[in-house]
């Protein structure tokens, strides 16, 4: 069996076009196999059919266990494969039951509304490092580089701007747009 190797990036709040990618690239004849760092996807070689993607972000600490991939097998999908929270869900076009993984607006910005849960904490513990590594400069009576000042601050905007980013993709598929 012949694997292929492909490079590809998706933002988090775009996993729609990831799901669109893997559908393309199955008709292609290229199978999903997994991705390494979300970044590098395997595939392996196998006759093109008409295969629909589903992603959902739901990570170890948020699912009820085998209730949750049960769930999800009764609708007619089969676990593909998983990594970070992400898992992947695909399923035959010609049986699936529904090309929706979940149906409403509401269940579909939940993807979105746990990511942004941990960029928030992610986010929540830079600054509290930065501020904590301050604050022990000041005691120490120690000098603050700029590099070391900027990196940190890069960091927090870095985080925040993910947080926003993902904040407005949740409020538009919450509103079903």
């Amino acid at each position: 069996m012949k694997y292929f190797r492909f490079f590809k990036m998706f933002l988090a709040w775009n996993y729609e076009k990831e799901e669109e990618w893997l559908r393309e690239m199955s008709k292609k004849g290229f199978e999903f196999v997994d991705t390494k760092l979300l970044v590098i996807y395997r595939f392996r070689s196998v006759e093109p059919k008409d295969v629909i993607y589903k992603l959902d972000y739901n990570p170890w600490w948020t699912k009820d266990g085998d209730s949750y991939l049960s769930f999800i097998e009764e609708c007619g999908w089969t676990y593909s494969y998983s990594q970070l929270g992400w898992n992947y869900f695909k399923c035959d076009a010609d049986k699936c039951l529904s090309e929706e993984l979940y149906s409403s607006p509401e269940d579909k910005a939940k993807i979105l509304g746990r990511l942004r849960k941990l960029t928030t904490v992610f986010t929540s513990i830079e600054a509290i490092l930065l501020a904590l590594t301050i604050i022990l400069r000041i005691l120490d009576n120690e000098k603050f580089s700029i590099g070391f000042l900027i990196m940190w601050a890069l960091i927090i905007l870095e985080f925040t701007v993910i947080n926003v980013k993902l904040y407005s993709a949740y409020k538009k598929k919450k509103k079903g747009l």
